[in-house]
């Protein structure tokens, strides 16, 4: 009779551990699983006239959640010289589509961005603080660097 309540003292704490670790840091880079899985840039675009970039991409959550996607973009022009910019945009995701799509614009700092491959990266993030600010909780998820063709 011993062993049997051994048994289920140590299955039930097995059991709490592993429903633990489901709130542990499982968001692909940061905090704590918010229901924030992934982010992806699919497309891009330049006008010529402006050198303003559009970004075309997606997340997946499975939880209803708003994030704020952040993009950095680089085009080298010549040898010496690299055009950079950044944008943002947020976003609002419902768990039952299981993803949404945006868009976001990113200017260039110095120079105008052209037709042709850059580099982007991209980084999505949610989160939240209790009333009284501690404790804070937040989900990140990334995506490249990796090189797409823009298009005007």
């Amino acid at each position: 009779m011993r062993n049997r309540w051994f048994a289920l003292l140590i299955g039930v704490a097995l059991a709490m551990v592993s429903t633990s670790s489901a709130f542990a840091d499982t968001g692909g880079g940061g905090g704590s699983d918010l229901g924030l899985d992934a982010v992806t840039i699919s497309a891009g675009s330049v006008v010529s006239k402006t050198g303003v970039v559009t970004l075309t991409g997606s997340i997946a959550c499975s939880q209803d959640l708003e994030a704020s996607v952040f993009a950095d973009v680089a085009q080298p022009v010549g040898r010496f010289k690299t055009v950079r910019g950044f944008g943002f945009v947020s976003v609002s995701c419902l768990a039952a589509d299981g993803s949404a799509d945006f868009t976001l614009a990113v200017f260039a700092d110095q120079g105008k961005f052209a037709a042709g491959t850059v580099r982007v990266s991209a980084n999505a993030e949610t989160g939240f603080c209790d009333v009284s600010g501690d404790p804070c909780f937040f989900d990140s998820v990334s995506f490249g660097p990796e090189s797409i063709r823009l298009r005007r």
